[in-house]
């Protein structure tokens, strides 16, 4: 059980599993790709909340150990004050969801994340640019960029060829160094890097 806290200062328990085995409730995929996951009602003022907690996320059929931490802890696990073990780390919801977007898809998240270090690389200013996987699209991989323009998403496509090329150049091991701490398990994200900056 977990305590939650409302903005109407109501406390209430709720079951939250430390751990989710998604072959017993493959749902919670769904769940994270709408978004729904973790919605939480206020029993009192019924404010829909979305509190963020650590999650395992384990998958046999994948040989997936994923570990899910909250947004707040991000500086904390950056820094080396907070350690955690998995094979993955993501950091905060919006990170889940595109792992488990890239997961769905079948695509290897190393290359993923070398395409979003290279549109930032393209960006006048990237250290301020948050750029996630949206999906597929016939024979291209799309991409939202949140911070070019005030509340405003740019949409990018990207080659699927281009991901391909991505991929042989990891399991040759010719990629470029400075994309080495990105590409390094178990927090495989440009994040990483742009959080470091900051």
């Amino acid at each position: 059980m977990k305590t939650i806290t409302c903005y109407c200062e109501n406390t209430f328990e709720v079951d939250i599993p430390d751990t989710i085995d998604l072959n017993k409730d493959p749902d919670v995929v769904d769940k994270i790709l709408d978004g729904s996951f973790l919605s939480i009602t206020c029993p009192r003022c019924e404010t829909v909340l979305k509190p963020e907690f650590t999650i395992r996320f384990i998958d046999s059929r994948r040989n997936l150990d994923l570990l899910y931490i909250s947004e707040i802890e991000r500086d904390s696990y950056l820094s080396g004050r907070t350690s955690y073990t998995a094979e993955r780390i993501v950091i905060g919801f919006a990170e889940l969801q595109e792992k488990f977007r890239i997961l769905s898809e079948e695509l290897d998240d190393k290359a993923v994340e070398m395409i979003k270090a290279y549109l930032i690389s393209r960006a006048e200013d990237g250290s301020s640019l948050k750029i996630y996987f949206a999906g597929k699209e016939e024979s291209k991989l799309v991409f939202h960029i949140e911070g070019l323009e005030d509340d405003k998403t740019a949409v990018t496509h990207i080659s699927l060829e281009l991901y391909e090329k991505l991929k042989k150049d990891i399991a040759a091991n010719t990629i470029d160094p400075a994309l080495t701490d990105v590409l390094s398990p178990p927090y495989i994200s440009v994040n990483k890097i742009q959080t470091m900056r900051d």
